[in-house]
């Protein structure tokens, strides 16, 4: 995949991720399922660095 995001955007992601995952921890049933759900695809779109919504949308948040 070709990479679209910045650090910045890779970094907020990560760190809406760890929130998303200490609200999980702290919730019951489905709310904590989709509190992880949301997490992983946040971790994966930034380790990746390839987010598909921008693809979609031909956005890039690198520099050209």
């Amino acid at each position: 995949m070709k990479k679209n995001m910045s650090d910045l955007d890779r970094a907020i992601r990560l760190l809406i991720a760890v929130v998303a995952v200490i609200f999980g921890l702290n919730e019951g049933g489905l709310t904590s399922l989709v509190l992880y759900i949301i997490a992983a695809l946040l971790i994966y779109t930034a380790f990746t660095a390839s987010c598909p919504v921008y693809k979609a949308m031909h956005m890039s948040g690198t520099k050209r």
